[in-house]
């Protein structure tokens, strides 16, 4: 699941957007696999598609199910 969120919001990130990429792999892969992500695969991929001006629903719809159920409180961590 990872691979997906994770390859879309680089390929974004990096300014190297494939359309064709995300709807042949990368986007039913993430519509198998959605409820899987955790919160950082949540707020990347939300970036990422609204980057992409991606805008299927069943997608979204999905994410916006996850959002409130993810844990996106920020942990400190000291040596």
């Amino acid at each position: 699941m990872a691979f997906a969120s994770n390859t879309i919001y680089i390929m974004e990130k990096n300014g190297n957007s494939d359309i064709e990429i995300y709807n042949k792999i990368l986007l039913p892969i993430l519509k198998r696999k959605l409820e899987y992500l955790h919160a950082e695969g949540v707020a990347h991929t939300v970036w990422a598609l609204s980057n992409a001006g991606i805008y299927d629903s069943e997608i979204w719809e999905g994410l916006k199910k996850l959002i409130p159920e993810r844990d996106f409180d920020v942990d400190f961590v000291k040596n």
